[in-house]
């Protein structure tokens, strides 16, 4: 899990030309985000700053850096802050270079602000790229410093300086989602955002969200990996809508350069402009006088969460293609003769869901996560040619993988048991599945969190005393960000579930050196049959592996639920299936039928 050494010694002369540039400008430390100029998940080659500087791959953390001339102690010191997700991948990738790994979350780790406060000299210059940072974050940076001065003028210069080879901003093509597939108009969704924004008493919105952008005007690109997004803000007021792009794209909408939305804020004299302030870059709410902006929370984020029936109807045949191409993947498999290695295997099953998708399916929803064995335990682990296990033997595999398709986005996972496994493992492995059977199974009063869902998935393993760090389940767009809000179930779902929300379940169990256990599928919030309920509809047709499964730790319920969901698999991936896939199938869906009890 370690990165190479040509890498090592490439990041190496990155830090140092780095430090020599904030010594030039008078910098004592600085902050290095993941995030591109609209706070995306998933960034352009461009915006992989973190990862040159520190060579941590993972999608999540931010580095920072205090020269030895900024110092307190006199001493060059850097750090790096990442979640649960990625403690193992950041250990081995950090090792060997000086960084300190910062376990985010963990009781008496200090934030990002504390440990810079305590190391930069009284009076010394945090460099901060608020251009990179949500309103949140910087107010945040702001109370946390302590004795420092900021500086937000000299950060794109010193990265440039010190990432030598930096790629180019993306110039990706810009095209119109159709409205068959959207099922409204992007004028119908105007509307709508407009009303809205009247209710909330504001005359504008400003969205720097990629995604937001791309489903309110039915445009999609390609800047991005696995999402079909591009670089572009909006301005939506009562009487019109701008588009801030520097790609060539449809006459939607009136489109000016980026570079002139500053402009536009700082010459502002209308109404209120709405800004979510998770979503919100500060360098922009800076330009806007403070009596004009009204922080709110996302009015086309929350506009997009739920689904229309064209999406929906859409995403269930999609789940259908998707299912076609996971039990091929599955079937695959278990009778190759050729060599298997986590690298082959997710190449195979990209290569599946081309061959079932067709014209639809345009790429990977993410990087497929292929973790062979103790690989599994780290939970966003990304295959390397260093790392690239061959499977062979006795264990766990656990394959999280995705699609975009024309008519929607997908997300699962599932733990595949090769050989035999021991009891305890299988007990694990029931345990993940226990609490994502009562996800999939719950029932509950409108204004429900996702929070309160969360205890659902893991009371079985709190009862031994185990837990997973990561959310249990996050939003998903269509055709569009594999993550998105603003509904989440976890620690943090404070926002309430409602009907035609796409929502991921997904709790799992991480034994360190051994594996990883993760019960993916994709659900679909729908009013019950009590009025004033909601309950979930499970959208993701692909079996389990009944080879980990300890039958009698399930309940009757449990059961019944598990039965109702393979049948439901044979009946609608069938049709699409030769005789023999549909046999396999069948069999593979026996165990969970329980003897058509």
């Amino acid at each position: 899990m370690g990165i190479e050494a040509s890498e090592k010694e490439m990041v190496s002369k990155r830090r140092k030309r780095l430090t020599e540039a904030m010594e030039r400008y008078g910098v004592a430390a600085m902050v290095i985000p993941t995030a591109d100029e609209n706070l995306s998940e998933y960034v352009a080659e461009h915006w992989k700053t973190r990862r040159a500087l520190s060579g941590f791959t993972g999608s999540a953390g931010t580095l920072a850096v205090v020269s030895a001339a900024g110092s307190k102690e006199g001493e060059e010191a850097w750090a790096l802050w990442t979640d649960s997700r990625y403690y193992l991948q950041a250990e081995a990738q950090l090792e060997g270079t000086g960084i300190k790994l910062m376990r985010d979350g963990e009781e008496g780790v200090p934030s990002v602000w504390a440990w810079l406060t305590e190391k930069v000299k009284s009076g010394g210059r945090v460099s901060l790229p608020w251009a990179l940072m949500s309103v949140r974050e910087w107010m945040e940076a702001k109370r946390g410093l302590k004795g420092v001065e900021t500086e937000t003028g000299a950060y794109e210069q010193m990265v440039d300086e010190a990432w030598m080879e930096r790629p180019e901003r993306p110039t990706g093509k810009v095209v119109e989602y159709d409205v068959r597939y959207a099922g409204e108009s992007r004028e119908q969704k105007m509307e709508r955002a407009q009303k809205r924004l009247r209710e909330e008493g504001a005359e504008a919105l400003l969205t720097a969200a990629t995604d937001e952008v791309a489903w309110l005007l039915n445009l999609r690109g390609g800047d991005e990996p696995y999402t079909p997004t591009f670089a572009g803000m909006v301005l939506l007021t009562q009487t019109g809508c701008t588009l801030y792009t520097n790609h060539e794209v449809p006459s939607v909408v009136e489109t000016k350069r980026a570079e002139a939305l500053k402009e536009d804020l700082r010459t502002w004299n209308g109404g209120k402009i709405a800004m979510d302030i998770n979503k919100t870059p500060a360098a922009l709410r800076a330009m806007v006088k403070a009596a004009n902006v009204k922080m709110t929370g996302s009015v086309v984020g929350a506009m997009k969460a739920v689904k229309n029936e064209t999406e929906i109807e859409d995403t269930k045949r999609t789940m259908e293609t998707d299912g076609v191409a996971l039990v091929r993947h599955w079937k695959w498999m278990e009778e190759t003769k050729e060599e298997m290695t986590e690298m082959s295997v997710a190449e195979k099953l990209h290569e599946l869901r081309r061959e079932a998708g067709g014209a639809m399916y345009k790429s990977e929803s993410f990087e497929t996560i292929a973790a062979w064995r103790e690989h599994g335990a780290i939970v966003h682990y990304s295959a390397t040619e260093e790392t690239n296990s061959k499977i062979e033997g006795e264990g766990l595999l656990l394959i999280d993988s995705g699609g975009q398709y024309l008519t929607g986005t997908t997300d699962v996972t599932r733990t595949y048991v090769r050989g035999e496994v021991d009891e305890e493992t299988k007990r694990d492995f029931t345990l993940v599945l226990k609490g994502h059977i009562g996800v999939a199974m719950s029932r509950f009063p409108k204004g429900t969190a996702g929070r309160e869902l969360d205890v659902i998935a893991k009371q079985y393993l709190w009862a031994e005393g185990k837990d997973y760090g990561h959310g249990t389940g996050h939003g998903v767009g269509h055709y569009l960000c594999v993550h998105e809000g603003p509904q989440r179930i976890g620690k943090k779902g404070t926002v309430t579930m409602e009907a035609g929300m796409v929502t991921s379940n997904e709790p799992g169990y991480y034994k360190a050196g051994r594996y990883g256990i993760r019960h993916e599928n994709l659900t679909l919030t729908v009013e019950d049959e009590k009025e004033g309920w909601l309950r979930m509809e499970t959208l993701t047709l692909c079996p389990f592996d009944a080879k980990g499964m300890e039958p009698e730790m399930l309940t009757r319920e449990e059961k019944a639920w598990l039965k109702a969901y393979h049948e439901e698999i044979i009946r609608r991936l069938q049709p699409r299936l030769t005789k023999e896939e549909a046999a396999w199938l069948k069999e593979k869906c026996e165990p969970f039928l329980f003897g058509q009890e």
